[in-house]
């Protein structure tokens, strides 16, 4: 090229803070080139600079009758560090999955309603204070949903605690809204019947994602009807993979369900957290804390968040679990939306997967599914998604330093609840007639056997029956053979997933 020819320039904007700069020559022959020409600034879509490219060699021999040069100069926002007390030296967890990045993008709505089933919310927690929408106690049966065990307090900070106010934690999502629906009791057990009525309560209540930090290895046909019901609401259910790594790693429910996205946990080095479970259902991995006893004293080994006052431990504490894991997912899916309103939960679930790091082996594992999340990129995702095509939904298939500031917050000692197949609530029967028997006929079917009714589960046509002590299993079954009847079973426990075994 000679000093006649003139070099092209051109500016695209790709999205998501990525230009791609073109330069073309046009010209005949090959000769050196001239000195090159001053670089031209880069514009924003809104004509403001954002700077200028200077190429990092000082000439160029063209070869050819035009030469294509393509650097791409990715521009992230400034990540945004909130000013609450205990974030910049003990939270590495949301720095872990790039959420001070996510923040500059969006903090979140509050037309967004996470619903926590769980032991339900310190309603007076000062972290929580104007975070919370109305709820319900499946315990007591009343609309008084308050924490007795602080299981579902931990939880609620985690994926959406009031944020950026000078003062203890900050969540996730900052604006999003917390349902508390209590289902499990303060031993932190709760039964699947509980726990049906929650999701069907929380669909029909205006939730757009439910939490379920709890599991057992029991499944259950109410359980999986509840989670169809509110995944056909269009709500995004949210379930903990479990914590029984070490003890046989057995399969867990509700997170091994379709329409279930099911949360591991890992460390704060991105490593799988010892006791998390594994199996083909994971689907995302996300931080629950991975210490090494009881007596770790590292705060990247565990998580901090709001904690029920009444337990005499204060107002923040430090637990581990794939039940930490499971909100960070919830208060994610509650951030896309705010972005992205028109997504459905399919889509919210897929940019969930397609962005999460993929850590373990390449490509979808059993220790980590699709990988750790990542609120930055799945925000930026979400941005630019208008018409996601589905993939398939079935559910199956470095932490910085800061100054120490002194927090008093204890840590959990470190057990499992016992888990048994056989643990349900003894005296009561789960049966569901099939479509098109009327209830006369019902009736009289329930007439034959030693058995009453005693409620019935909103939404899904399941009756709760109360039978003699020591025969549920055995009219469960005789119950199961009938024609009319879809299926009876016991009302399993269900467990709070938050202290790993060792």
């Amino acid at each position: 090229m000679n000093v006649r020819d003139k070099p092209s320039w051109a500016v695209l904007l790709l999205g998501g803070g990525l230009f791609l700069l073109l330069m073309i020559w046009t010209g005949s022959g090959t000769s050196a080139l001239a000195p090159a020409p001053s670089p031209p600034e880069i514009l924003s879509t809104d004509g403001s600079r954002l700077g200028s490219f200077s190429p990092s060699r000082p000439a160029i021999t063209a070869t050819a009758p035009f030469t294509l040069y393509l650097p791409a100069i990715f521009r992230p926002p400034e990540p945004i560090t909130p000013n609450d007390t205990y974030y910049s030296s003990y939270q590495w967890n949301l720095r872990q999955i790039e959420a001070p990045m996510g923040w500059a993008l969006n903090t979140g709505s509050d037309g967004v309603i996470i619903a926590v089933l769980d032991t339900g919310v310190d309603l007076t927690h000062p972290d929580l204070q104007g975070k919370l929408v109305a709820g319900y106690d499946f315990i007591n049966n009343d609309s008084d949903p308050s924490d007795d065990q602080g299981h579902g307090t931990h939880v609620a900070g985690i994926a959406a605690a009031l944020s950026n106010n000078s003062r203890g934690i900050a969540g996730v999502s900052w604006g999003a809204k917390i349902m508390p629906v209590k289902v499990l009791g303060a031993d932190g057990t709760g039964s699947m019947s509980a726990i049906a009525s929650g999701i069907t309560w929380a669909a029909n209540n205006g939730a757009d994602v439910i939490n379920l930090s709890l599991g057992g290895s029991s499944s259950s046909s109410t359980l999986q009807d509840a989670v169809n019901y509110a995944y056909n609401q269009g709500v995004l259910v949210v379930a903990a993979a479990g914590n029984w790594y070490q003890k046989g790693n057995p399969v867990i429910y509700p997170a091994a369900y379709p329409h279930v996205l099911a949360v591991a946990a890992t460390g704060d080095q991105d490593e799988h957290a010892s006791y998390s479970e594994t199996g083909d259902y994971v689907d995302v991995a996300a931080p629950g804390g991975n210490p090494t006893d009881s007596n770790d004293n590292n705060p990247n080994h565990w998580i901090l968040s709001t904690y029920w006052r009444g337990r005499g431990y204060g107002d923040y504490l430090w637990v581990v679990g794939t039940s930490q894991a499971t909100p960070h997912v919830a208060g994610l899916a509650a951030l896309i939306w705010s972005v992205n309103p028109s997504l459905t939960n399919d889509q919210v679930e897929q940019i969930i997967e397609e962005t999460a790091v993929d850590l373990g082996v390449p490509g979808r594992d059993d220790v980590f599914g699709y990988g750790r999340i990542d609120v930055y990129a799945a925000l930026s995702r979400a941005q630019t998604t208008s018409a996601l095509p589905v993939r398939r939904m079935t559910g199956r298939s470095r932490p910085q330093s800061g100054s120490a500031i002194a927090v008093s917050a204890p840590r959990l000692p470190l057990r499992t609840p016992p888990l048994s197949e056989a643990a349900f609530v003894p005296g009561t029967l789960l049966v569901k007639f099939r479509t098109g028997v009327s209830d006369a006929s019902a009736a009289i079917l329930l007439s034959r056997y030693p058995v009453q009714v005693t409620g019935e589960i909103a939404g899904l046509g399941v009756l709760r029956l109360s039978v003699p002590e020591g025969r549920e299993q055995e009219i469960g079954h005789l119950l199961a053979q009938e024609p009319f009847v879809e299926y009876a079973e016991p009302d399993y426990y269900l467990y709070a997933l938050s202290i790993p075994s060792r």
